[in-house]
């Protein structure tokens, strides 16, 4: 998400190559506002957040110098904008490396307000 043109490189694939399907990976520390809000509605198809931690502290220790409430927020937020666009998943990367591909459920049990 550091890169400026971002959207426009996912508007452009999209446009050149309507049916492959275009994913990224963030840890969402700057997934918000406008670029949140041009990112859900350019056309990708998936994204993966790296959320490691289930609690800030154990995030915080992780992810530094990012703040767990933060990206917390960002993440929500996004999701919210996301749900608008159906074509649009979002896939938590699993914060416990003892279970390799989570579901939904599972992750509501480490992360509560997933």
């Amino acid at each position: 998400l550091l890169d400026k043109e971002f959207v426009k490189k996912i508007q452009y694939a999209r446009e050149k190559l309507p049916l492959t399907r275009l994913f990224f990976v963030t840890n969402a520390s700057l997934l918000e506002g406008k670029l949140a809000k041009d990112i859900a509605d350019a056309g990708v198809d998936k994204i993966k957040i790296s959320f490691y931690g289930t609690n800030p502290d154990e995030y915080e220790k992780i992810h530094v110098p990012l703040k767990y409430e933060k990206v917390k927020k960002n993440i929500l937020d996004f999701s919210f904008l996301a749900f608008g666009n159906m074509r649009l998943k979002m896939r938590y990367m699993n914060p416990n490396s003892t279970i390799p591909s989570p579901k939904r459920h599972e992750m509501k049990r480490r992360i509560p307000w997933v």
